[in-house]
């Protein structure tokens, strides 16, 4: 046999000049991954919420009673602090307070969003979607309509996303700008 078949590697050089085109490339690609990655975490989160909303909803009208999303930190009752990426729950709200107590069964809880978000409810949504039988949006007690809008963001820049919610208790979903996070 000749020599020439009987050498079958790569030589040093060859494989340090794959590695370098290898490591480029990777560093090229791992700015967009990252951008990605974020991208659908935002739509994963808002999704979340709006699922929860429209589950809420559709409760309310199932059970004909009221159902309320709330924000909450420890998943298992209502708060007024902070904003909504600290988690959520959906619970039944059979004496209309708001609030979850003695009795009330609580249909879904929702954990802290993962990554860097800030996810605001303005308006009268700030702190709770109230559902009545019919599947209007309804603030506790007064039965006044209750709409206002959900922004998510990213804390450092990028996208955002937002729902709003209407007094009929249906939902709109688009994209809104960056500057709609850091207001207020």
């Amino acid at each position: 046999m000749s020599r020439a078949r009987l050498d079958r590697g790569f030589t040093l050089i060859e494989l340090m000049v794959t590695i370098t085109i290898v490591a480029v490339l990777a560093g090229l690609a791992a700015p967009s991954f990252r951008e990605l990655v974020a991208r659908n975490r935002l739509k994963s989160h808002i999704s979340a919420l709006q699922t929860s909303l429209m589950m809420a909803r559709n409760e309310a009208i199932n059970r004909k009673s009221r159902v309320v999303a709330c924000k909450s930190a420890d998943q298992a009752s209502c708060t007024t602090s902070g904003h909504w990426q600290q988690g959520w729950i959906v619970f039944i709200d059979t004496n209309d307070s708001a609030s979850v107590d003695a009795g009330e069964t609580v249909l879904q809880k929702v954990s802290a969003l993962s990554g860097s978000f800030i996810l605001k409810g303005g308006g009268n949504v700030g702190d709770y979607v109230s559902y009545t039988s019919t599947g209007a949006a309804r603030e506790k007690a007064s039965d006044t309509a209750q709409f206002g809008l959900f922004n998510l963001c990213q804390t450092a820049g990028g996208d955002a996303r937002q729902i709003e919610v209407f007094a009929t208790g249906r939902l709109t979903y688009g994209k809104e700008p960056v500057a709609s996070c850091t207001a207020s």
